[in-house]
This record gives C-alpha cells, structure tokens and sequence, in this order.
C-alpha cells in the first residue's frame, strides 16, 4: 500500500530503544498509519486496489474462538511467525509490528487493514488506527464508566488525551488529568477533564480524593506501563472501582499493590489490549464521532514533518514534546 501519514506512538519508541522485542532486525517502525491499496494478491480478499485503509496491529483471522467471540483483539490464529517485508541484501527487513508505517510503502497482510470511507485528513485518520482507538475504546468498553461518574486517567499523550475525551463524550462530571508535564495537562482541560495535577506533587493523591467526597475515583486509566504509576493509579482508585492498564511496559513491570488489599476493597484491575477496541466497527465510528465534532483530533496532531525528518519526530517522541507527531508522505 501507499502510505498517506503515520503517527509516531510511545510503543515505536519502546522497540527502538530496546525495551521491547520487536519481531527482527532490520526493523522498519511503526504501527499507526492511513493509505491506499495499490496492489493486492488474490488471497486479500477484504480489500481491493484503491481502498483508502487503516492499520490494525492486531489483525484478525475472523474465524478462531476470539474472533467468533467478538473478542478479535484477542485472537491468537493470526499471530504467526514474522514474515520479512523485504530484503537489504541478504538481510531480511521485518516491520514493527507485521506492519512498518514508516515508509513511503508497506507490504501488509489483508487482515491488518481496514477499509475507512472519511474526508478527515490523513494525519488526523491515521491516530484512529492505534493511539485514539486504544484511549477511547478503554474508557468506553473497559473502565466501567458511568455517566456522571469520576474518572483519572494518568499520561495525558496522545493515547491519554483520547481516554479525556472519551469520558467527556460519556458524560462524566469528574475527569482528572494526571501528567508531569504541564502542557500536557493543559492540553488534558482543553479537550475536556475538569481538574489536572501533578502526579509527582506528594498532595495529589489527597488533592484527587477530595474531589470524590474520599472515596477515590470510579475509574482509572493507566496510560503509562509503569509499575510506579499503576500503584498511584490503585491508591486513588474508590473501593469497587476498576482500573484499566493500556500503557505498553516492558516485560520487567509488576504490580506493586497487595492481593489482600486488592481483595478487601474490591477493586478490579483488568488488562486492556488495545482498548479491546473491535476495529472493523470502532474505526468508522471514532471518525464519525470527529466528523460531527464530538471527538477533536486536529487538536491532537502536534505536527506534520516529512520522512526525511523522522529522527526529529523521534526525539520529540523521547522528550515528551506535544502529543501525536505525524509524519505525512
């Protein structure tokens, strides 16, 4: 396929540096992109030549037991050993993820993409395929949230600021903003938490119970994949509250809380692959949720760089700097 545009996630900087294994090297990063089909083989039978696409990285064969289930981003029949997605010589090339957005062309199996018709732009629709997808499908199908019900969500970047979003649009009252970095929980209000904090300030977790009569929050969304700030996440979690880990960590974080309090209080904390998001269903729905207004995703494009200057978007990805970077073909 042809690429039009590809978001830089926190997970592509989690294989560069090391703290994930991706599937080989050589390695061609990233995983959240949008273009068009510009061949297809005869096996590719969900889409055809001209089709405007997104990525999924968690393709899905239609026909195992997840699959049959609902539960596509579970399926475990499609995840076979990494195909090379060309050769530098005599070295195989393999795309992060079965996927490699960031080229001008990628080489991908039918089954990890999907058709989207919207006039939305490039760079907007390529954070649908992973970062927006994953934020907002967390809140929506995992957190538990009710309308009128407080939520926190902690790591206020690209995937984070969808989840704010995504609790605004289900009406809850109380949307905390949990980031270091003051813009970013500038950026937090912006796109709808009522209240932003300073994770690292020692008041906070007093400062965030308050606001829930000290109960603690319904929901927490933990955006990060550290063992430190899921343990934040469960201390200001309301007893029966549930918390959703979607941050991607490395192999070594563990849980930090313990089973006897987890057990007396009530608490559920569940994994979230994905956000459990279905996306043949969720993609055209979060682009018709932006199409309408209700979801702001201009807002969360920071810029637009060419390839050529993909070793800037990565390093505004390692400092932290804005919130989805997006490299445009």
């Amino acid at each position: 396929m042809r690429m039009a545009a590809a978001g830089l996630c926190h997970s592509d900087l989690n294989a560069l540096e090391g703290r994930t294994t991706p599937a080989g090297w050589p390695l061609i990063p990233g995983h959240e992109g949008y273009g068009t089909v510009e061949w297809a083989g005869a096996d590719a039978t969900s889409v055809r030549v001209g089709d405007r696409v997104l990525f999924t990285f968690v393709g899905s064969c239609q026909a195992c037991y997840w699959c049959l289930r609902g539960e596509q981003h579970l399926c475990t029949s499609f995840r076979t050993a990494p195909t090379p997605k060309g050769h530098r010589g005599d070295t195989p090339v393999y795309g992060h993820a079965g996927l490699g957005a960031f080229a001008e062309q990628a080489l991908v199996d039918h089954r990890s993409l999907v058709t989207i018709d919207s006039d939305l732009p490039a760079s907007q629709l390529a954070l649908i395929s992973c970062g927006v997808a994953t934020g907002a499908s967390a809140v929506e199908r995992c957190a538990n949230l009710d309308a009128a019900g407080s939520i926190a969500v902690l790591g206020c970047g690209g995937v984070g600021q969808a989840a704010i979003q995504a609790a605004r649009i289900l009406g809850a009252t109380t949307i905390v903003a949990l980031d270091p970095s003051p813009s970013r929980r500038e950026y937090g209000l912006t796109f709808g938490a009522t209240h932003a904090f300073d994770p690292l300030d020692p008041a906070t977790a007093a400062a965030v119970k308050d606001l829930t009569g000290g109960r603690g929050v319904d929901s927490v969304i933990e955006a990060v994949g550290r063992q430190s700030v899921a343990q934040n996440g469960f201390e200001i979690l309301r007893r029966g509250g549930t918390m959703v880990l979607i941050g991607s960590s490395g192999p070594g974080e563990t849980a930090g809380w313990s089973i006897y309090e987890q057990m007396v209080d009530a608490k559920r904390v569940v994994g979230s692959l994905y956000g459990n998001a279905h996306p043949r269903r969720d993609f055209a729905r979060l682009a018709a949720l932006a199409e309408s207004g209700s979801l702001d995703l201009a807002s969360m494009v920071s810029a637009e760089l060419p390839l050529d200057r993909i070793n800037d978007a990565v390093s505004a990805l390692h400092h932290g700097e804005g919130l989805r970077t997006v490299l445009v073909f």
